[in-house]
């Protein structure tokens, strides 16, 4: 387990043991949603995915929601300050998929002991071969600006050249170009609701 030293009278009553070998990816963040602690699985997920120097990269103390573009920080803001005012954890469902495999993950966060942070661990529930029709990259794919508009959730892109169309294009998750983050329509209406609370 990786702790900030800092921290480490806030993760009381907690097993740390148990987490640290956990194979659920775990992270523990303060009430300003800055990283604080994780597990080896946590950086082992990153190190597979192309980031084998996260905690460098993503230092303790870094704010977790700077990874994230606008919509879903704003999403995740929210439901980890409701979190922490109500004390009831935040649960949620979302994808990680590669070019290749099909990844479900759940998420559930927890407050800490008098509210001093969120625990946060991802489980994942279901690993299979991508079987949905696969596009090829096509000029279709890149908007006026030359990006590529790609869902964060399901990583599918958006055709420009028909409304409300989003693609899979396994060659653009291999090897991701000018890329801009957005929801498609399903996943912000299934996954990432707006909401004023």
């Amino acid at each position: 387990m990786y702790i900030h030293e800092s921290f480490r009278k806030n993760l009381s009553g907690f097993d740390l043991e148990s987490i640290s070998r956990s194979n659920d990816t775990v992270c523990i963040i303060d009430t300003e949603f800055r990283l604080r602690a994780c597990n080896k699985a946590w950086a082992q997920f990153a190190a597979n995915n192309n980031c084998e120097d996260v905690l460098q990269k993503y230092p303790f103390g870094c704010g977790i929601l700077d990874a994230c573009f606008d919509d879903a920080k704003e999403f995740y803001r929210k439901a980890y300050r409701k979190l922490l005012i109500t004390g009831e954890r935040f649960e949620q469902d979302y994808e990680c998929s590669s070019d290749t495999v099909y990844r479900l993950f759940h998420q559930t966060a927890y407050p800490l002991n008098n509210k001093s942070g969120i625990l946060i661990t991802h489980h994942l529930v279901q690993e299979r071969v991508c079987d949905g029709p696969a596009e090829n990259f096509g000029s279709n794919h890149v908007n006026a600006d030359n990006f590529i508009v790609q869902c964060a959730h399901c990583r599918k892109v958006k055709d420009h050249l028909k409304p409300n169309k989003w693609d899979w294009v396994p060659s653009l998750i291999r090897t991701l170009p000018n890329t801009s983050h957005t929801f498609c329509q399903v996943c912000r209406a299934v996954y990432y609701p707006v909401s004023d609370k």
